[in-house]
C-alpha cells in the first residue's frame, strides 16, 4: 500500500495562453501556439501512518508537459522509496482538462482520478483531486503552486474509508539536464551519449 500510495502523480498545470495573430489577417485562424510548456521538479514525500510517526520517505522526479491547444497534460513521474528492497519505478499520467475540471489515467497501474482547478485558466495555483486505486482504496490530494515550487498533501483511505497513510510532499524546480541525469541514476540506466537524440520520457 505504501508503494501504491505514491503511484498517484502530482497534477501540476502550468502553461501560457495561446498568442493571437496579427489583426491584419482576420480571415486566417489567429491563435498561434507557443508550443507545449515543459517543467521539471525534484521532490520529497514524507510518509506517515494515521496517528503515527514518519515511517519513510520517497525521492521524486517530475516532468510535466502542458499542452493547452490539446487541453492535455502529460506527467512523467520517477520515484525511489527509502523502504529497503523496493525498486525505483516510473509512471506516466495523461490528463484531460475541460473548463476548471480534469480527469486523469495513469498508464502503468490504470489508476483513474478527477479533480478541480482553482485560479486563472492554464495558470492554476491550486487544485484538488480524488483517485481510486485498483484495490478500492482512494487518495485525496490538495496541491498549491508558487514561484518556489509545489506542495502537496495527500490522504490515503482504505476500501472501507479508514485513513491509512498521509503524505506530505515538496517540490523544487530543476533543469531539463538535471532531470534526465537524475532520472537515469535513479532508475539505474546507462548514461546517454551526446548524439543519442530525444531522451526517453519526452512528450508523447
Amino acid at each position: 500500500m505504501f508503494r501504491a500510495a505514491v503511484a498517484i502523480p502530482v497534477l501540476l498545470l502550468v502553461a501560457c495562453a495561446p498568442k493571437v495573430g496579427p489583426a491584419t489577417q482576420p480571415e486566417r485562424k489567429a491563435a498561434v501556439s507557443s508550443g507545449p510548456d515543459v517543467s521539471y521538479y525534484r521532490g520529497l514525500s514524507k510518509v506517515t501512518p494515521a496517528g503515527g510517526q514518519l515511517i519513510g520517505t520517497i525521492d521524486l522526479l517530475f516532468k510535466r508537459t502542458v499542452d493547452p491547444e490539446r487541453s492535455m497534460i502529460i506527467e512523467q513521474t520517477v520515484q525511489k522509496s527509502s523502504k529497503q528492497g523496493e525498486k525505483p519505478t516510473e509512471y506516466t499520467s495523461s490528463m484531460k482538462v475541460v473548463g476548471n475540471r480534469f480527469t486523469a489515467v495513469e498508464s502503468t497501474l490504470g489508476i483513474k482520478s478527477e479533480g478541480e482547478l482553482t485560479g486563472e485558466p492554464w495558470k492554476w495555483n491550486a487544485w484538488t483531486s480524488r483517485a481510486t486505486l485498483t484495490d478500492g482504496s482512494t487518495v485525496e490530494s490538495s496541491f498549491t503552486r508558487d514561484a518556489g515550487g509545489l506542495k502537496a498533501d495527500k490522504q490515503i483511505f482504505g476500501p472501507l474509508g479508514v485513513l491509512r497513510v498521509t503524505l506530505s510532499e515538496t517540490y523544487a524546480p530543476i533543469t531539463a539536464d538535471s532531470f534526465e541525469q537524475e532520472r537515469r541514476e535513479m532508475l539505474g540506466l546507462p548514461s546517454e551519449s551526446p548524439d543519442a537524440g530525444t531522451a526517453p520520457g519526452s512528450p508523447r
